[in-house]
């Protein structure tokens, strides 16, 4: 069963779309179900903002809304970011079903590759 905050954050997805001006892109697929997920990310004065695309499940885009929501949330580092990991987004959902996790993981995945994307760019 999922919570009330996974069911918010899937129904009224938050940073849907790129990010302007985007340092780095990064993409999951799960070859389980064939979720699709992209997270850009821009690194500005260190911080980090991010958006997210998704075709995916419910709990995949819930996930990825959370996750740039936690990022937004306040200026993260790049590294700050990064610690955002499965555990730490699965709790911040409070109740994902444990067959859901791997959609969920697809975000943390994800969003380290747009990290690792933008650092090849110079930008983190």
């Amino acid at each position: 069963m999922y919570s009330p905050t996974t069911l918010d954050y899937f129904m009224h997805p938050r940073n849907v779309g790129r990010v302007d001006e985007y340092d780095g892109v990064g993409r999951a697929r799960s070859r389980f179900c064939d979720d699709r997920l992209e997270i850009t990310v821009a690194v500005r004065a260190g911080a980090v903002r991010a958006g997210f695309r998704a075709q995916a499940c419910s709990a995949c885009i819930a996930a990825a809304s959370m996750l740039t929501d936690l990022v937004n949330a306040r200026p993260h580092s790049p590294a700050e970011a990064r610690a955002i990991d499965l555990p730490t987004l699965a709790a911040a959902m409070v109740a994902v079903p444990e067959e859901k996790l791997r959609c969920v993981r697809l975000a943390p995945v994800a969003l380290a590759r747009a990290l690792d994307d933008a650092a090849k760019e110079g930008a983190a």
